[in-house]
């Protein structure tokens, strides 16, 4: 439980050429996706030969508090990651303005409705354990994700006041796949929500 709560925080926290139109984007990681109009997608390739961007990931974060305090534990694996190329975003070049990460690790979710309900409700507690402060898991269900059921959730972010929204999907016996909505100081939630849920109703497991 403890890892899958650590991989959860670290895909919240990992916030190309842009779209010119609508299109379906063959993911690193085995999936498909359509993103719509005036969105850019960054391959794993491209996070990875640019260092530059690392730097101003951290910089960007230092900046606004948004890894104030964070837990050495997980400040160290969260650059290790981002610096490793392990992560692809896409991001909207609009408004609302949010970006999707895609992360994955080990692990394997919960299928029957008793469990999913025992790990709901679970994390919020493992959650707060984590991030050393009271975190709210504000939906916590399973949902019907194009050809796979993947666990949908809506959590407090780790910033106060801001919250993200998680597809989380059983890529493999033990596989994971982390796809995470954010946006930037945590405006337009809703707007947010409505566009990313659209979105994820395109998603393939290949």
């Amino acid at each position: 439980m403890k890892r899958f709560v650590l991989s959860i925080i670290l895909a919240s926290m990992l916030a190309g050429m842009p779209l010119a139109r609508s299109m379906t984007v063959g993911s690193d990681f085995g999936f498909e996706i359509k993103l719509p109009a005036n969105w850019t997608a960054v391959s794993k390739n491209d996070v990875k030969s640019k260092p530059d961007m690392v730097k101003a990931t951290f910089e960007a974060a230092d900046k606004d508090k948004t890894l104030l305090d964070l837990p050495r534990e997980l400040f160290e694996k969260l650059r290790e990651k981002i610096a490793g190329g392990e992560v692809e975003y896409y991001y909207k070049n609009g408004s609302p303005s949010f970006n999707i990460s895609v992360y994955e690790d080990a692990g394997t979710l919960v299928r029957s409705g008793s469990d999913v309900k025992e790990t709901c409700g679970l994390l919020p507690g493992e959650l707060s354990s984590a991030v050393k402060r009271p975190v709210r898991v504000h939906e916590c269900r399973s949902k019907q994700l194009g050809n796979v059921e993947a666990l949908y959730l809506v959590v407090d972010a780790y910033r106060e006041g801001d919250k993200y929204i998680q597809y989380l999907v059983q890529k493999s016996p033990n596989r994971i796949l982390m796809l995470t909505a954010t946006s930037p100081g945590g405006k337009d939630f809703e707007a947010m929500k409505s566009e990313f849920d659209d979105i994820m109703k395109s998603f393939k497991l290949m």
